[in-house]
């Protein structure tokens, strides 16, 4: 399941918005925790079992930049999901997706995410509006030949035991 995603939209040139959005740190934390979990399962440290070691080691070892990075690859699909679902906007192409300032270990995660949206229709002035309608003229031939035709078509041939 995927936490909380505070948004705050802002209507742009063009039929796009920008999406700032923000994730609580608390689910920040749960992501790079797991992404540290992936790290020790490959990370061999000197006096534990490979995959056992300690997170604060394993941060220590990679790097809370790498750790929070592989956070983010995993995570940052779900949350911006989350974030057009919470903002309303109907996205349509390719996003900008902005991280300015990578978080600490324990701060909250912002980006924002640049979109193109569909266009808001507007109606003019329709009420009143007359539209001709084009009567068609069919001349009296063409309409004695369809009756001769049909006339034809369904016409059938019997012998007959009568004088003619």
């Amino acid at each position: 399941m995927v936490g909380a995603v505070q948004t705050a939209t802002h209507e742009l040139p063009g039929s796009r918005v920008r999406i700032e959005a923000t994730v609580e740190a608390a689910e920040l934390q749960k992501r790079v925790a797991a992404a540290t979990r992936t790290f020790a399962r490959d990370l061999r440290v000197p006096g534990f079992r490979k995959g056992k070691a300690p997170a604060e080691i394993v941060v220590g070892r990679v790097g809370w930049p790498a750790v929070l990075e592989e956070a983010l690859r995993d995570a940052l699909p779900a949350w911006y999901e989350r974030a057009l679902l919470e903002s309303g906007a109907a996205a349509i192409g390719e996003p900008d997706l902005d991280v300015p300032d990578m978080p600490a270990e324990g701060e909250a995660l912002s980006f924002t995410i640049e979109v193109a949206v569909r266009p808001q229709a507007t109606l003019g002035d329709y009420k009143g509006l007359e539209v001709g309608r084009a009567e068609p003229e069919i001349p009296a031939d063409a309409i004695d030949a369809e009756i001769e035709q049909l006339r034809e078509g369904f016409a059938s041939l019997r012998p007959v035991e009568r004088a003619a």
